[in-house]
């Protein structure tokens, strides 16, 4: 299809739909859409077409664009069998795109949908080999990775050891459904207290280590302090 054209995908909370690619020579169309269940192309997961935007039954976001009135043909994009995104163009008004263009674009869609799914196989794969699958922290594999670039660029960092003390006793007593929660929520408290570009391990069982880059250890110390401040107000409230 030689004209505007933009591929539009769901974020990962699949409430949102971002622009991610415009054709090289026409720029994008610059549709309105802002979720992927407001575009009928998702929503019905097939390919709509559009002769002229003022008609009644056109797709409401292709009205009073800065282009003028268009013709439109948005064609949805399957990830892993679920409409993730749309593939939106646009031509001339009274003029919609020949079967063989129709093919061409459906044919695009399909490929970069197998292509999507591709890329999110192996990022998941990816995160779950480097996070703690319990907590999602980093497991002791990728801490260690991340501690030898630390040491390549010759870094300075600063280290805490934190081990939840009692904890066999809580799961002898409560079970260790229960001790998982425990340690699911010190991990939210971890992420909360400390800077965003401190790494955060879980190094085993009940022990938890804290990395902070470029940080000496008089630097860590007030975070380490927030760390133990904010875990005895959590257990006296009870959360």
């Amino acid at each position: 299809c030689d004209g505007p054209a933009e591929l539009l995908l769901a974020d990962s909370s699949r409430a949102h739909l971002r622009r991610v690619a415009v054709a090289v020579d026409h720029g994008g169309p610059g549709c309105g859409v802002e979720t992927p269940w407001s575009c009928p192309a998702v929503r019905r997961s097939k390919t709509m077409t559009f002769e002229r935007s003022s008609d009644l039954d056109s797709c409401p976001k292709l009205r009073d664009r800065p282009g003028g009135a268009c013709s439109a043909m948005c064609v949805p994009v399957t990830v892993l069998g679920t409409p993730m995104g749309v593939l939106h163009t646009v031509g001339v008004e009274g003029e919609l795109p020949s079967d063989a263009e129709r093919a061409a674009v459906e044919a695009v869609a399909e490929q970069a949908g197998s292509r999507i799914g591709v890329l999110r196989a192996m990022a998941a794969s990816e995160l779950q080999a480097t996070t703690d699958p319990l907590t999602g922290l980093l497991n002791r594999r990728s801490l260690e990775a991340e501690l030898t670039l630390l040491r390549d660029r010759h870094a300075e960092f600063a280290v805490a050891f934190i081990d939840l003390d009692h904890f066999k006793e809580l799961n002898d007593t409560y079970g260790h459904e229960t001790g998982d929660r425990a340690l699911r929520s010190f991990s939210r408290l971890l992420r909360r207290s400390v800077r965003d570009d401190d790494l955060i391990c879980r190094y085993g069982g009940e022990e938890f280590v804290v990395v902070f880059p470029d940080s000496t250890t008089r630097e860590a110390e007030p975070v380490v302090e927030r760390v133990v401040a904010t875990l005895a107000e959590s257990v006296r409230s009870g959360d």
